[in-house]
């Protein structure tokens, strides 16, 4: 699709849902089945400037969220915005403001997160400052947790401003003090959110970074942090891969969602704002995921937040109780 004619498809799209009485809007509903528990809507890499393209596809997405899918909580697993400036900032907490409509939100940061021109700290004071609007919170680290209607969300943040993930001894012994509050508290699943997948993880030869961790030692410390706890979810982004299942045959071996270690379920999820030219999968920008907790299952939709579609073919159920 050309530039103009998406241009046109998203003012289409932005003046159609901006109708309250626009009777299509049920046909997208995505109907939450008896027994949820949790339900979360989360995208990753968003990028969102001040350019109207970007803004009308987030807009779109986050209407869908909030009208069609209705989840409990929102998530953005980083790069949040194309470059930490503040006008992009502003951009996102615009649209959020005027738009989403759920209980909880989840606002992690990534590498671009950290490139504002004013440098690291600058990157810094402004992701907290929106990031926490947006949350209802009050944190003063990019590394933080949340309880969300019983289930603990560990959300982690890199330390530099590389590409890579930077992640220090002290928040991986903050990880792990956090997990065995989680388990301390219940046996629910705990879902941890970090921008970057971990070494070795999700791999594809023609991966732009090989290592998503500066270091693969604090990488691997972390895994077996998460490995000591049954029924760990991993949530990244930064690979703008196309989501696929183990169904799908690809010489490179990449995998959306996999088995890492003994206990921790990894997901990687597309480019929400760009789509995914590589591995193959589901291409098209405005892709993510909906999770759906149950007590004995969670369940994986892929959904095209942008269309309010779900993605057929991407549909990944993990088992609770096998772990």
């Amino acid at each position: 699709m050309t530039a103009s004619l998406h241009r046109i498809l998203c003012i289409i799209l932005s003046v159609l849902f901006s109708i309250p009485a626009f009777t299509l809007g049920n046909t997208f509903r995505f109907r939450r089945n008896d027994g949820v528990l949790l339900r979360a809507a989360i995208i990753s890499d968003t990028h969102v400037t001040a350019d109207f393209d970007r803004t009308t596809r987030f807009k779109l997405a986050v209407k869908d969220v909030s009208k069609h899918v209705r989840p409990d909580v929102f998530v953005i697993a980083g790069d949040v915005s194309d470059t930490g400036e503040e006008s992009q900032w502003d951009a996102v907490t615009s649209v959020i403001s005027g738009n989403l409509d759920v209980p909880y939100s989840l606002i992690a940061w990534g590498d671009h997160d950290t490139w504002n021109e004013g440098g690291f700290e600058a990157s810094e004071e402004l992701y907290l400052k929106n990031a926490n609007a947006i949350m209802g919170t009050e944190h003063d680290t990019v590394w933080f947790s949340e309880i969300i209607e019983d289930y603990t969300f560990i959300v982690m943040g890199s330390e530099t401003d590389s590409v890579q993930a930077t992640i220090s001894d002290g928040q991986i012994s903050w990880v792990k003090e956090q997990l065995a509050l989680a388990r301390a508290r219940n046996d629910n699943p705990i879902f941890v959110i970090n921008h970057q997948p971990m070494s070795g993880t999700h791999y594809s030869p023609d991966n732009r970074h090989e290592d998503c961790f500066t270091d693969s030692a604090r990488s691997a410390k972390l895994q077996a942090a998460l490995d000591e706890y049954e029924n760990v979810f991993y949530f990244s982004g930064h690979q703008h891969n196309g989501l696929n299942t183990g169904m799908l045959d690809h010489p490179q071996g990449y995998r959306s969602v996999e088995k890492v270690g003994k206990n921790i379920t990894s997901i990687n999820l597309p480019s929400f704002q760009f789509g995914n030219l590589k591995n193959g999968g589901y291409v098209f920008a405005g892709s993510g995921i909906v999770m759906d907790v149950y007590e004995d299952r969670i369940e994986l939709t892929g959904r095209n937040f942008e269309l309010s579609d779900n993605i057929l073919g991407f549909k990944v159920s993990i088992d609770l109780t096998q772990q």
